[in-house]
Formats: structure tokens, sequence, C-alpha cells
């Protein structure tokens, strides 16, 4: 199996060998790791998640306060220093517990999205590559076309100044160079917005990234998918992590239906004079529930909804799975088209050239006529950009299907 893309760097070996340094592959990652800033504020977003599930731990330990306080009044000109200490804890607390699960799922969600980003941003750089790839061999290809429409065209007017051909065959040869030009001035827009585009996705500014250099093993077709792909798939563990989000939400409207059981102690001193050295304590336990303002009734229709949330929840993951499986069919469907196109298209590019050389010599010899002439090398044209443009096909169906696997972006 060829390599993907050596073809391009024998097409153009003056892409790596510019003024200009050129960035391989593997340098692109390592940069779009640290820069990209959607990454980066999913990595965020993640961290954030994090922050809020350690910190709602918080409500499941025990409080504990010291205060030092003094005071004075008209009726009694004494100051009165009071110094208290005072431990509390929640025994019981289904809201506390609710949040936890709520938080947590929070962090497996962000952690899935993050995932998720990293996937889509690894596919959109391997596109990016591969079109500033595409755009640096287009434009030597496009000239190359040029070249062959010019001598074609100055063929033709020798042959129509002498009487051997006629002036429709003559304007035509004229009108496909100026259309061989105008590809070549294309094809070098292209390339500027490409490396743009690159350059865009790095995080860094529109002219960082000059050229793209380096080739990638195409490899073989990968094996029909199965359903082993979706377990552990980062969409997936959203859904779920949804999932167990709605659950949360569940235990979280639940919680008024349970009691708060909590107790407190207090140990203070009180003096008139600073440090207090007179003791004292306190303890006391509290159990409370709620029966107006947040009780049964509303609690009900709370439970009603965040129930009704869950069933959603789970419908969208078996939609979920059922998408993943057919994008997953549908990706390597594309992948395994494009590689049959690329090899064919090696061969018809090897056919169309043959061809070509062949009819300019019977054509400037007088055994080919202009119209059958024409045909051939309008085919040996069409050729050239469409086996570029399989090659740059290839790259985009095979960064579709490690994105459709879910591979993330990785350090080299």
């Amino acid at each position: 199996m060829r390599t993907l893309f050596a073809a391009l760097c024998v097409l153009l070996p003056a892409a790596a060998s510019g003024a200009e340094p050129a960035m391989r592959w593997e340098e692109c990652v390592s940069i779009a790791l640290k820069s990209n800033p959607d990454l980066a504020a999913s990595r965020l977003s993640r961290d954030a998640a994090r922050a809020g599930y350690l910190g709602s731990y918080s409500a499941l330990l025990p409080s504990l306060s010291l205060s030092n306080s003094v005071s004075e009044s008209d009726g009694s000109r004494k100051q009165s220093w009071t110094a208290q200490g005072s431990l509390g804890i929640d025994l019981f607390n289904m809201g506390s517990y609710a949040s936890v699960r709520s938080n947590s799922a929070s962090l497996s969600q962000a952690e899935a999205q993050l995932r998720l980003k990293s996937a889509e941003l690894r596919a959109s750089l391997a596109k990016a590559f591969a079109n500033l790839l595409y755009a640096q061999t287009s434009v030597p290809v496009a000239d190359r076309i040029q070249a062959v429409r010019r001598s074609n065209a100055e063929l033709v007017s020798l042959r129509y100044d002498s009487g051997r051909e006629s002036k429709g065959n003559m304007l035509r040869a004229k009108a496909d160079l100026s259309s061989a030009r105008a590809d070549a001035a294309a094809a070098r827009r292209e390339l500027r917005t490409s490396r743009i585009a690159l350059n865009r996705l790095l995080g860094m500014g529109d002219d960082a990234v000059y050229a793209a250099t380096g080739t990638w093993a195409s490899g073989a077709v990968p094996p029909e998918p199965s359903p082993a792909l979706l377990e552990g798939h980062p969409r997936l563990a959203s859904l779920e992590a949804s999932i167990a989000s709605a659950r949360a939400g569940v235990a979280s409207s639940q919680a008024n239906l349970w009691p708060t059981l909590s107790a407190s102690y207090a140990r203070d001193w009180q003096d008139d004079r600073f440090f207090p050295h007179e003791p004292g304590w306190s303890a006391s336990g509290s159990l409370s529930y709620r029966l107006m303002s947040g009780g049964p009734t509303q609690t009900y229709y709370a439970v009603q909804r965040a129930r009704r949330n869950l069933d959603g929840a789970k419908e969208d993951l078996r939609a979920g799975q059922s998408a993943l499986r057919s994008s997953l069919e549908t990706a390597w469907s594309n992948l395994a088209s494009t590689v049959s196109d690329v090899e064919v298209g090696a061969e018809s590019l090897e056919a169309s050239r043959q061809r070509n050389d062949e009819a300019s010599v019977r054509y400037a010899s007088g055994l080919m006529n202009f119209e059958n002439w024409q045909t051939v090398v309008t085919e040996f044209v069409q050729s050239e950009k469409n086996y570029i443009r399989s090659l740059r096909d290839l790259a985009s169906s095979r960064a579709d299907w490690e994105n459709a696997l879910g591979k993330p972006l990785e350090v080299p």
C-alpha cells in the first residue's frame, strides 16, 4: 500500500525546501495541544467541574468555628467578653448527598466533553493539514497544466497561421489557456486560505506556519465496525453522564421527603475581662421536616419532572448509540471508497499522461484532428486534478473515521 501523500512529496519537492521552515504533523499536534483555544476552554471547564465536585464534599464535613467578642450597654458600663468554639454536623441530609452525586455527574460529563473536543480537534487539524499539503501541491500542478495549455495554444496558433487549423479551434485553445491561468491563480489563493485555517486551529498567527511537510501512512482499510467500538466512546460517555446527572436530579428532588438530622456542640467562656475565664457549654440535636413550602406537594411535582428528565436522558442514550453506530458505518464506507479511489486514480493518471504524450505527437504530425486531441488533453488535465484531490479526500476520510472512533488528539 502506498503511503498517503507520498505522491505529493514527489510532485512538490519544493514544499519542504523553501525559504520558510515547513512543519510536520507531529509538531502541529504538540502546538495544538498547548495553544488551541477551544481545547483550552474545554480543559478549563473540566477543571472547574472537578473543583465543584471536590467542593461539594464540604457539605458532608463538620463545621468548626471560633469567635471572640466584646459587648457594652448603657445599663452596664462593664464590658462583657465572650470566647466561643462550636462544632456542628449534619448527620443525615439527603440534599447534601444528592449534591455530591450531581457534581460527580457534571465532572464525568465535562471529562467526556473534553475527550469529544479533543477528537473533533484532531479531525479538524488533520483535514487542515491535508488541505495545506493539497494546496501546496495544487500550485505546481496548476502551473504545469498552464504550461501544457500554453504549449498547446502556441501549436494550434502556428497551425492556424499556416492555414492548417480553424479559427474556432485556435480560439478554443486560447480559452483553455485562460482557464488554466485562472486555475493557477485560484490555487495560490487556496494556499493562503489553507495556511490561515491551519494556524487558526493551532491558536497562532496567520503566518506562523508557512508550509506543511511529511507523509502519512494510509494503511489498510480497517475491519468493518463492530458493536465493541461503542464501548467507552466519549459520545456515549457524555450521554451516560447525562443519565447520572438526571438520577442525581431525582435524588435531589426527593430530598425534601426525608427529614434532616443535625447535631452541634459549643464551648464558651464569659467574663468582664480579656481573656474570659468562666467556662460554659451547650449541646443540641435537631430533627426537621418540611410540611408546607418545599414540602410534599411541591416535592411531588419536582420528582415527576426529574423522572421525566431521567427518562428523556435514557432515550437520548439509545438514540445516541444508534446514531454513533450509523456514523461509524458511514465513515468506514467512505474511507474504504477513498482508498480505492486513490489506487484507481494513480492508474488513470499514468494512463492519461501516456495518452497525452502520444496524442501530442500525433496531432503535431497531422495524424489526429483537434477534437480528438482536445479530448485526450482534457482527460489528462482532469486526471492530474482528480488524483491530488483523491489524496486529500483520503486524508479527510481517515480523519472522519478516527473522529467517529472518538480518537483524541495525542502527544506524538
